[in-house]
């Protein structure tokens, strides 16, 4: 089933995309360098504009992100410093659904858990944290109100390989356990091949999907030269 479906898309920086995110997937979008990746994922999520075109949901309804369960973590972590982790993560209960503090606080430290924190992390600030641990306790912000879908524009972005590798983890846990929907902007092919079940290339304005094998074979040469470049580059190791 498609929770979304993007038909014909015009953008500053598309043209005529046409692009489906499947139910319980995990989606990786790459391409070259100011191609609109970011572009792309904040379209979906309403907080940039189109020019032309459809996003339609299950149903075949226009796609309104405010009425769906979506969670968003960009780069940047969006952790507020004068607060603990812990209160970070409590904050969308206590602000949105207005949860009694002691409630919020539970299920925050569920999350905590969740992501692989220790429980001692509730009480640190986001400066007291690694990277690491930063992106972790943002994923669990970000989840805590229990999206469907998860949106993850370059989230673990100069964190190191067994970072990496802790995180990619994570995320197949997520997919495999809770049924959750993931689509994610990387620069970093190799974790795509690793762990997504369809991968959609932006370039020249256009979107190119499927698996890592097929795109290999894709009938458009930018494409295929975009990944053997990858396949070139981790040879040389």
């Amino acid at each position: 089933m498609n929770y979304i479906e993007v038909k014909n898309l015009y953008t500053k920086n598309h043209q005529g995309i046409d692009w489906t995110l499947k139910k319980g997937e995990i989606h990786g979008i790459i391409g070259p360098s100011g191609e609109g990746k970011s572009y792309f994922l904040k379209v979906l999520v309403g907080l940039l504009p189109y020019i032309s075109g459809n996003i339609l949901d299950e149903n075949g309804n226009r796609w309104d992100y405010a009425k769906k369960r979506v969670g968003v973590q960009f780069q940047s972590n969006a952790l507020l410093n004068n607060m603990t982790i812990g209160e970070n993560i409590m904050m969308p209960l206590i602000v949105k659904l207005d949860m009694p503090v002691d409630v919020a606080r539970q299920i925050a430290r569920y999350y905590i858990k969740l992501v692989g924190l220790k429980y001692e992390v509730f009480d640190y600030f986001p400066l007291e944290c690694s990277g690491g641990m930063q992106k972790r306790a943002a994923l669990a912000m970000t989840m805590v109100l229990e999206p469907e879908i998860l949106f993850l524009d370059e989230p673990t972005a100069g964190l190191d390989c067994v970072i990496l590798e802790s995180y990619d983890n994570l995320l197949l846990h997520l997919s495999k356990n809770y049924n959750m929907t993931i689509a994610m902007v990387t620069h970093d092919l190799s974790r795509l091949a690793k762990i997504a079940d369809r991968i959609s290339v932006l370039i020249g304005g256009k979107i190119y999907t499927g698996t890592f094998n097929e795109l290999r074979k894709s009938d458009n040469f930018m494409v295929r030269e975009f990944l053997e470049s990858y396949v070139r580059t981790i040879a040389t190791f």
